[in-house]
């Protein structure tokens, strides 16, 4: 389950972190059953403003808790501690603020939603096996990565998983090089394809999306999917997620979207929609088993 928390457990700034995406991301201490923890802290607008002029109301912070807890829930490897926080102005670095400011629809926010994950002091694999600068070397290095990985016995796992859940945002940057060889997911804020979505226009449960873990493995390991062993780890992966969410992940799941606001009515029409992926007929048409 994920904490849900208010101002009062903001512990202060610390450090910038070394390397940032596109969103407005920093480093805090965050009390959490007590304990000071050292996280991740990504506040996000609550409608966000296109370039062209255009908006939308923001659901990167119910996608990160959503694919945290159903991540948990599958027995992917997630950080030990992650929620949202509410954080006042003054509380964010003036930098972030001023990204935020710019991107927030309409007039500036008195407060944020920030979703925080323990920062578990692993490097992300670019970091850890890649590195800068970018030239010749660093491509070389991008290859024999990706070559890796196609071995990985967790990366069939991690392909369904983000095909369920129409993640369209896997890279080597959200993936942490853990204990043991594992992989540690960070990063969920594009399930469903963008933040804009909204539980009555998820589609059909075929719908598909570009899966960019599953592109780099192909494009460096041609035909990767088109194997039989992989075909077949991956409708076991399928097969694990599907009881798993019938266990616990499913209430987690309903949990979690009426923490953050959601009606029961879209509550209902995500569980469903996330249920219908996970039908053994489906889920075989996306690997491929089936016609």
């Amino acid at each position: 389950m994920i904490q849900v928390l208010n101002s009062s457990f903001f512990g202060g700034q610390i450090s910038a972190p070394k390397n940032v995406g596109v969103n407005p991301l920093f480093r805090a201490k965050i009390s959490v059953n007590g304990e000071s923890v050292r996280c991740y802290v990504k506040p996000a607008p609550d409608s966000y403003k296109n370039k062209d002029g255009t908006f939308f109301l923001n659901r990167e912070i119910t996608s990160e808790a959503l694919g945290y807890v159903l991540g948990k829930a599958c027995g992917m490897s997630m950080a030990d501690n992650a929620g949202v926080i509410v954080l006042e102005r003054d509380m964010i670095p003036a930098d972030i603020l001023g990204q935020l400011d710019e991107i927030t629809h309409g007039d500036k926010q008195e407060s944020f939603l920030a979703w925080f994950s323990q920062d578990m002091t692993y490097p992300n694999l670019v970091e850890r096996l890649i590195g800068d600068p970018k030239n010749d070397f660093q491509a070389k290095r991008i290859r024999r990565v990706a070559e890796k990985l196609a071995k990985h016995p967790d990366s069939p796992a991690l392909v369904s998983f983000d095909e369920w859940l129409l993640n369209s945002d896997r890279h080597l940057g959200n993936l942490l090089a853990a204990a043991k060889g594992k992989m540690m997911l960070i990063d969920q804020g594009r399930i469903f394809r963008q933040p804009s979505w909204q539980p009555a226009s998820l589609g059909p449960v075929g719908a598909r999306c570009k899966n960019t873990f599953e592109l780099m493995l192909n494009t460096y390991t041609p035909r990767w999917s088109e194997q039989l062993p992989i075909k077949s780890a991956r409708s076991l992966a399928y097969n694990t997620i599907s009881v798993a969410f019938r266990g616990d992940g499913a209430s987690a799941a309903r949990n979690v979207l009426k923490e953050m606001m959601m009606e029961d009515s879209d509550v209902d029409t995500v569980i469903d929609y996330l249920a219908g992926r996970l039908d053994p007929v489906q889920y075989n048409q996306f690997v491929e088993l089936l016609a």
